[in-house]
């Protein structure tokens, strides 16, 4: 029996991925915010609050928060951590913001910066109780800190997935003038952080196996 031509196996692709037919020159960015500037602007986020605030994360250590209104002329400074952030202008600096799930009701949200001699770190930070648009930047509680042998290669991305999980990838921390390395240190891999569950006894956190990392039930963190 011949079997039928790969193609016409393929399940349809739902997506149309045609031109529109618009040019190039049809094209143009528009300020969403015409009256606010930002300095190494890197990520923007909300809270998921329903408070329609946006978030955007400046790149030296400032996260900057201001009411999702296209007329808005004024962004407060959120979080302040330029004290401990180490920002170069290669691949060094705070990266990204994720607000808990429950943010709404437990203040708490997570970001990843390099820290002294290019240290990938991923922290909890808790809003001030008394003020929505201040974060406390003492209240710090550090959940991961891991060198990074250069300051090129480095990232990125803290984000809640759907199964409640706080994931995060650190870079391979690669010098670029030299092959990648084999794929076994945390750096080559995503990272999870079962972040909003139930906490057992605070001890420091361990990785797993790297190829599918999670921090350990038994260091502080349960699944």
């Amino acid at each position: 029996m011949l079997a039928a031509p790969l193609a016409a196996q393929r399940t349809p692709n739902a997506v149309d991925i045609r031109s529109t037919g618009a040019s190039v020159e049809a094209l143009a960015l528009v300020r969403a915010f015409p009256a606010l500037t930002f300095s190494s602007a890197v990520h923007l986020a909300h809270a998921g609050d329903g408070s329609n605030r946006l978030f955007v994360v400046e790149r030296q250590g400032l996260i900057r928060v201001f009411a999702n209104q296209p007329e808005i002329d004024r962004a407060e400074t959120f979080l302040d951590i330029r004290d401990r952030v180490r920002s170069t202008p290669l691949e060094a600096g705070l990266f990204s913001v994720a607000f808990h799930p429950d943010y709404a009701a437990n203040g708490r949200f997570y970001v990843h910066y390099i820290h002294g001699q290019f240290a990938s770190r991923i922290s909890e930070f808790s809003t001030a109780p008394d003020n929505p648009n201040r974060a406390l930047a003492s209240s710090e509680r550090i959940l991961l800190e891991i060198p990074q042998p250069h300051e090129s290669h480095n990232g990125g991305q803290v984000a809640f997935g759907p199964d409640g999980m706080l994931y995060f990838s650190l870079g391979d921390g690669q010098d670029p003038r030299r092959p990648l390395r084999p794929w076994t240190k945390p750096r080559h891999a995503l990272l999870r952080d079962p972040a909003h569950r139930r906490r057992l006894p605070q001890r420091r956190p361990r990785l797993r196996h790297p190829a599918r990392q999670s921090l350990r039930r038994s260091r502080g963190l349960a699944r």
